[in-house]
């Protein structure tokens, strides 16, 4: 089961970079993997590790901070609404 922060994680990383327009390709070069593991990063296929989520905010000029702003609101209404198990 993939866990909700996992997800969102993901989105923030796939969010920022559609902001920045930034290519998976380009994404994934700079950070050291192919794009097919961002894909999968993105949409929580794979859990993203500390060391590989700070490159990835070098790589998007933000903190690793950013991926998690939100987090737990998103998480509380996940839950009122049935989308997420209590973790």
């Amino acid at each position: 089961m993939i866990h909700f922060i996992d997800r969102y994680v993901g989105k923030r990383i796939r969010h920022r970079r559609r902001v920045i327009s930034q290519s998976m390709e380009a994404l994934s070069e700079m950070v050291g993997c192919t794009w097919q593991q961002m894909h999968k990063y993105e949409v929580a296929k794979n859990r993203v590790s500390a060391s590989r989520l700070w490159r990835i905010a070098q790589a998007q000029g933000v903190s690793v901070a950013y991926y998690f702003e939100g987090a737990a609101e998103a998480l509380a209404a996940a839950k009122r609404t049935g989308v997420a198990e209590a973790a």
